[in-house]
């Protein structure tokens, strides 16, 4: 997901993903490129990070939420893929 927030974000401002919460969800922000490690639980079950204040205040922020394990699965999937043209190489030269 990508997130714009105009304007000013005072401090403790929350960010809120109606997901269900789990660890593996990250939030970046592209202007400073740092990752956002105050994740918790909202309403006990969504998830939430704590905004800190911007410097800018009329510069738009921009964040990136997405759930890691999620590549972790893309990643096993190109492994198959590789190991299946692999053997089917090796089977075509029999």
């Amino acid at each position: 997901y990508k997130v714009q927030i105009n304007g000013e974000i005072r401090s403790n401002e929350i960010l809120i993903l109606s997901q269900s919460y789990h660890s593996g969800w990250l939030a970046f922000n592209l202007d400073t490129k740092r990752i956002i490690k105050d994740h918790f639980v909202v309403n006990n079950w969504s998830n939430g990070w704590i905004l800190l204040a911007n410097t800018q205040p009329l510069l738009p922020n921009t964040y990136i939420l997405f759930f890691w394990p999620q590549y972790l699965q893309y990643l096993g999937f190109g492994f198959y893929l590789i190991i299946l043209l692999f053997w089917l190489r090796a089977k075509s030269r029999k």
